[in-house]
């Protein structure tokens, strides 16, 4: 019988110490995202016929950086005329573009390229990246059978069956 009241008084105490504490806030969607690389990216691509592209990636730098480096990342079927090694850039003020062509061409209908930049400020190294379609577009998904169902807590989820 002791034991039975020593653990009901450490429940209790545990129950009333939960209770107490604050609320924590919510973490906004942008707190929550990955920091990426200070730059913003401006990606163009025109279709030159046969299989051939042009893409032209222009970096713009928003904070001074130590060193760039501008890439394509290539999936099968598709090649650069170019070296397809990354362009490296060195020490890179606030405000400042760097630019990136490659001459791309597709043996098969369609791609996802990554375009790619990425930063070392001397303190952290980081990316930002982007992914553009050439060719033809990729075929439809057979659309997936989705049930909400509603917790006890009041949350709702997707339940997937396939």
């Amino acid at each position: 019988m002791k034991h039975s009241r020593w653990v009901l008084a450490v429940l209790v105490a545990g129950l009333a110490a939960c209770a107490a504490e604050p609320a924590r806030p919510v973490a906004a969607q942008h707190e929550s995202e990955k920091p990426q690389a200070p730059v913003t990216m401006k990606i163009e691509h025109a279709d030159k016929g046969g299989g051939r592209y042009e893409v032209r990636l222009v970096a713009t730098a928003s904070a001074n950086v130590k060193s760039a480096q501008l890439r394509l990342i290539l999936p099968a079927g598709v090649t650069s005329e170019e070296e397809d090694k990354p362009a490296a850039f060195g020490p890179t003020a606030k405000g400042k573009s760097l630019q990136l062509v490659r001459h791309l061409r597709l043996s098969v209908p369609g791609a996802d390229v990554v375009v790619d930049v990425r930063t070392d400020d001397g303190v952290h190294q980081r990316n930002r990246a982007e992914i553009i379609r050439l060719g033809a577009a990729k075929p439809a998904e057979a659309p997936v059978h989705t049930n909400t169902v509603t917790l006890p807590n009041g949350d709702k989820v997707e339940e997937v069956r396939q």
